[in-house]
């Protein structure tokens, strides 16, 4: 189609706006020249299959070996080349294929570059590569998933809410930032070596005063053992959607198992209940996790107010 008609039968239709905007980022990448596509396929394969991340230069960062890889890109150990500082240097693999691809990575590094919290890994910088890949470095964090510290070291309940807390302390930061992290799971809560808890990966964050129904993009990326019922209806996210997560998080930490299937729909039943004395605390997990967003917590602070006056009772109980 002629440019001028494209636009218009675009803003004529009513479509949701994220769409219409990766339909325009298509559109716009299409448009600009592609030598890559123009060359033979078994060059396009071997572009795709053996472009060596590793060979790229990431200065002044050192690549020392690959930590972890996703849908999205890749997460190498790497160390400064004047100071010997680590850093976790994240690369966005292949990135011509996909202009959503490289909003989102845009967007997780808009998102770190405004949080500076003692339980939030730190960006430090943000770059493109030579081929015009865009990667960042932030924070590296030598430990284990929440979950697998508490297993790995027998933590007891006081011992796991306290680590919770200040799970709870890194989401609120966010969400006084205008942000929503809507992909928090134990493998985004790390604890250091040193017992610090530090939250990743604010990939599918988003602003808190855009919040519209599930995108596309967000239905796709985000996790869905651990995806509010909201998310998984692709109805609209908010503050809500990680007081549920939370909820999930904190039923895993008190039993170390997953409150529902995790190849699950949308859970209609309430989750097995906790034994003994881990009932209230039960009970702040069903308030988390309720179905309806409007029966949650309010805010994280609600959350914690629930769970300072929980441990409050149960240690005077114990002194009693």
């Amino acid at each position: 189609m002629p440019e001028a008609d494209r636009v218009g039968l675009l803003t004529s239709t009513d479509e949701e706006p994220e769409v219409l905007s990766e339909v325009n980022m298509m559109i716009s990448e299409d448009a600009r020249p592609a030598e890559l596509f123009n060359s033979g396929l078994g060059q396009l394969a071997n572009a795709i299959l053996h472009g060596g991340v590793e060979q790229q230069k990431f200065h002044p960062y050192r690549l020392v070996k690959l930590l972890g890889e996703g849908g999205m890109g890749v997460v190498y150990l790497a160390e400064h080349e004047e100071t010997g500082t680590q850093a976790a240097v994240k690369v966005l693999r292949d990135s011509w294929i996909s202009p959503a691809r490289r909003e989102r990575f845009q967007r997780e590094q808009d998102s770190l570059a405004g949080l500076i919290h003692p339980h939030i890994a730190r960006l430090y910088e943000a770059h493109v590569a030579p081929d015009e890949t865009p990667w960042f470095a932030m924070e590296y964090v030598d430990g284990l998933s929440i979950t697998r510290h508490c297993r790995h070291h027998h933590l007891d309940t006081l011992s796991r809410l306290s680590l919770f807390h200040s799970l709870c302390e890194a989401v609120e930061h966010a969400h006084q930032h205008q942000l929503i992290h809507r992909d928090l799971k134990p493998s985004n809560v790390m604890v250091s070596t040193d017992g610090v808890v530090k939250l990743l990966d604010f990939g599918i964050a988003k602003q808190i005063d855009l919040s519209q129904p599930g995108s596309i993009d967000a239905q796709r990326w985000m996790t869905r053992s651990h995806a509010a019922p909201e998310q998984l209806l692709g109805e609209p996210t908010g503050v809500f959607t990680d007081i549920y997560a939370l909820g999930l998080i904190l039923y895993e930490l008190l039993t170390d198992r997953l409150p529902f299937d995790p190849t699950r729909r949308v859970p209609e039943a309430a989750p097995p209940a906790l034994p003994g004395a881990e009932g209230e605390l039960f009970q702040i997990c069903l308030t988390a996790m309720h179905r309806q967003p409007e029966e949650r917590f309010s805010s994280v602070s609600r959350l914690l107010e629930a769970l300072h006056q929980c441990r409050h009772r149960t240690s005077r109980a114990a002194g009693a």
